[in-house]
């Protein structure tokens, strides 16, 4: 009986874990999934679009070129009262037609999460 438990519980506990790595967790830090509708979004402006770099804080999306850089940046931070804030930085660097430049814009974690178009709408 006692081996029957043990085992259960292993099967259990490995179950689990497997399942874990689809599941959204914020203490990883997974903003690419947790605002995946967001992202989503972002990559259909433009049909060379592509995911540059994605680590524990931070998503960028971009189209390189010889034209230079057209980049998206993506953070989350907390805000003050609780909650997260969510800042979109868009930048175009090394354009051989115009000065590089960025546009911030911060959105609540809410608006990102729950009503992406408002936020793409927002930025266009």
């Amino acid at each position: 009986m006692t081996a029957i438990i043990i085992i259960s519980v292993i099967i259990i506990g490995v179950v689990l874990y497997m399942m874990g790595g689809n599941v959204y967790d914020k203490s990883r830090g997974d903003l690419e999934l947790k605002y995946s509708s967001l992202v989503s979004l972002l990559l259909s402006t433009h049909d060379r679009i592509r995911l540059l770099k994605k680590d524990s804080n931070i998503v960028v999306l971009g189209v390189v070129s010889m034209g230079g850089k057209t980049l998206f940046t993506i953070k989350e931070r907390p805000k003050d009262g609780g909650g997260d804030e969510v800042s979109i930085l868009y930048s175009i660097k090394d354009n051989p037609t115009c000065k590089d430049f960025d546009l911030r814009f911060v959105f609540s974690e809410q608006l990102c999460l729950y009503d992406p178009e408002l936020v793409l709408k927002s930025i266009n």
